[in-house]
């Protein structure tokens, strides 16, 4: 009768201090067959049990007193909760005196069952044993409630583990445990409630005391599989390491196909406001790419030494050094063998330094790392707000200045882009007030290039408040090919709310004498609206003016301008837009030209051989938001090649700017040539088929 312990309570409710001499005499044996027990009935066996709000059922075979009971093939079911297995109990009542010897062929439980059974664990906050899901056990228990020792598989909703532990959990007390844990794979990150981590398996001994950091005692020597960081799969890292009270102290090394890290010696300790480490390595192989750090290939070995607090770049204060380094990007070589980090606390102002073999540079002041690319959108923001948004996130009072500089760092520049060269020996400094409104940058290149063009001795100084950004640059020289040169180039830009003021002047060279351009551009969200005021510029002694204001609006597949006309004498170039003659809703930049001299602009792109003669005619840019295309079809009178005067050639032909083919159709009709010339020319094509040219001459002066 599963009411029994009820019955003999009100029988003897006056003989409570005779309870456990009763219990001792009370003898089962048999079978059970779903049964029922009640909190009242636990409660009367196992009084320290009588939260246990639910009912149990049980079955199977059992013999002895209650005080020493055996069960075999015992199912018991409550809540959640199922046990199959064989079990040995001696000590009841008392449930935290009671030796248990169990056997689990299956044990199946979760997380809010287990808080009951042991109420002690309700003080584990970290790890996370919430996250553990439902939870299965194949193996044995020996042991006190709060004191045994266990060995077989635990399945739970993170992962499978394999542990052979010896467990105390005292109550008001720290726990204690030593043994063997291992599996196959582990969902580390969810227990530890850290979003970078994942999965981990792992083979080693753990001895230790305390599951919190306040308390926490432990060693563990093994060796880890693998472990899910960032997005990759570590392996074979090998760990000999103890914590004690916020201190961590250990060696190991890596043997990862893509990081190989020996002597890895060092501590972290958690006791301060900031993590601190301490660590010594040895690198002898990372590739970036592969740990998906970076998205070039670039490859590191070298000694590591670590010396510093804190989580980020921006709480970062000690040092961090890389030397006898080698640093590598697709293979080749780059000119680096030393990296120092350094952050520190000096006049109230945070330092942080970095030098390597070609940079070094430093920022000092009240600054955030993480939030220096919103600091700057705040200020340009306020100078083109349709084109850069304001940022979302709240920016702290960044006040600070800053200074960089090169030494060769031309091959570090063309890891930003291939079409980019120089900045030797470049100085860059500056500083960022929010609260003042007020940004600072002032810049010096010697050299650089970009996609073929030089620029030589530049020199840029922007300075910007909360009205409006003066940029001011000048160059020594600015080569666009070897024939056309811009010495001497002055750039002004004055910008507020969308629109900038442009005043660019050049001085004198052998091919363009003086250029004076002026223009008021407009920052549209998809593109930039330029109204040209009054310009010129002279070629060959010729001075070439801006005939009226013109306008020219380019946006995303949408181009219109109106005339913008340039003449000079009884030459003129205009520039306007046409709607395409092809059917498409495509519109077309036209460039109409006006007895223009060919001997004037040729210079300017080629030296040998020497073209002259006026040249009238159309220019048409076709679809030039989606396959650019150029038509041309002019006349150029008197025309004559390298002092050999041809006539009248009418020309026309295309160029196709995806492929480089140019096709090119003429005439000549005069009394020393007569002729037809047809036929294609490829810029983009380096083999001997690059031209392919056929003449037919009636006569053709040699």
């Amino acid at each position: 009768n599963s009411r029994l312990g009820n019955y003999y309570a009100m029988k003897y409710d006056n003989f409570n201090s005779d309870m456990n001499d009763f219990l001792h005499n009370v003898r089962l044996e048999g079978r059970f067959e779903n049964s029922s027990v009640s909190s009242d009935d636990i409660a009367f066996f196992a009084p320290k049990l009588k939260s246990w709000n639910r009912v149990f059922e049980l079955k199977g075979n059992a013999k002895g007193t209650i005080d020493n009971l055996v069960a075999k093939n015992m199912v018991i079911k409550s809540g959640n909760t199922s046990v199959d297995g064989d079990i040995a109990l001696r000590g009841l009542p008392d449930i935290e005196q009671t030796f248990i010897d169990f056997k689990s062929n299956n044990l199946v439980t979760n997380y809010n069952d287990l808080i009951t059974i042991v109420p002690s664990l309700k003080n584990v906050t970290q790890p996370k044993l919430s996250k553990l899901g439902n939870i299965s056990f194949r193996g044995n228990f020996t042991g006190f409630i709060n004191d045994f020792v266990t060995y077989g598989n635990i399945n739970t909703g993170l992962g499978n583990i394999i542990a052979d532990l010896n467990m105390k959990l005292p109550e008001n007390k720290t726990p204690v445990y030593s043994g063997k844990i291992s599996s196959a794979g582990f969902n580390l990150g969810q227990f530890i409630n850290s979003k970078d981590i994942g999965n981990i398996a792992l083979d080693g001994n753990v001895t230790g005391s305390g599951f919190t950091l306040k308390d926490l005692k432990a060693s563990f020597r093994g060796n880890v599989k693998q472990l899910y960081f960032s997005g990759y799969n570590y392996s074979n890292i090998v760990v000999d390491g103890n914590f004690d009270k916020k201190l961590f102290t250990g060696h190991g090394s890596v043997d990862d196909p893509n990081l190989k890290l020996e002597n890895f010696d060092g501590s972290i300790d958690l006791s301060g406001q900031k993590p601190a480490f301490n660590f010594d390595a040895l690198l002898k192989k990372a590739n970036f790419k592969k740990l998906l750090l970076t998205k070039d290939d670039f490859s590191l070995s070298g000694h590591l030494n670590l010396d510093f607090e804190g989580t980020n770049i921006d709480d970062f204060s000690g040092t961090a050094r890389v030397y006898n380094a080698i640093l590598q990007h697709d293979s080749t070589r780059l000119s680096f063998d030393s990296l120092t980090l350094k952050s520190f606390i000096a006049d109230n102002k945070k330092h942080l330094e970095f030098q390597t073999n070609e940079l070094e540079g430093n920022i000092a002041g009240e600054f955030n790392i993480l939030q220096l690319p919103d600091a700057f959108s705040v200020f340009l923001n306020r100078y083109y707000p349709a084109y850069i948004k304001r940022p979302k996130n709240t920016i702290s009072n960044e006040d600070f200045t800053f200074y960089i500089k090169t030494r060769n760092a031309d091959e570090f520049v063309q890891l930003l882009d291939k079409r980019l060269k120089g900045f030797n020996d470049a100085e860059f400094s500056g500083n960022i007030n929010l609260a003042k409104n007020e940004l600072n940058v002032k810049g010096n290149v010697p050299y650089f290039e970009y996609d073929g063009k030089t620029f030589n001795n530049v020199v840029l100084e922007s300075k910007g408040n909360f009205d409006t950004l003066t940029t001011k640059i000048t160059a020594g020289d600015i080569g666009l090919n070897d024939s056309l040169h811009f010495p001497g180039t002055n750039l002004l830009i004055k910008s507020h709310n969308d629109v900038s003021a442009i005043q660019l002047k050049t001085s004198a060279s052998k091919t363009l004498s003086e250029a004076s351009l002026n223009a008021a551009v407009t920052t549209l969200s998809d593109g930039v609206k330029i109204h040209f005021s009054p310009s010129s510029f002279i070629i060959n002694d010729k001075k070439w003016d801006l005939e009226n204001d013109g306008e020219l609006t380019i946006r995303k597949s949408y181009i219109e301008a109106s005339e913008v006309k340039f003449v000079q004498g009884d030459q003129a170039i205009t520039f306007a837009t046409e709607e395409a003659q092809d059917g498409t809703d495509n519109t077309d930049v036209v460039a109409y030209l006006k007895k223009v001299n060919i001997n004037d602009f040729t210079p300017l792109f080629l030296k040998k051989p020497r073209l002259e003669g006026v040249l009238t005619g159309k220019i048409t840019l076709k679809d030039p938001f989606g396959k650019p295309f150029i038509e041309y079809n002019a006349e150029a009178k008197d025309f004559r090649l390298d002092d050999k005067l041809i006539g009248n050639v009418p020309l026309e032909g295309t160029v196709n700017t995806a492929t480089g083919l140019i096709t090119a159709k003429g005439s000549a009709n005069s009394e020393l040539n007569k002729f037809l010339i047809n036929g294609t020319y490829n810029y983009k094509d380096t083999t001997e088929n690059q031209m392919n040219f056929d003449l037919g001459a009636e006569r053709f002066d040699l």
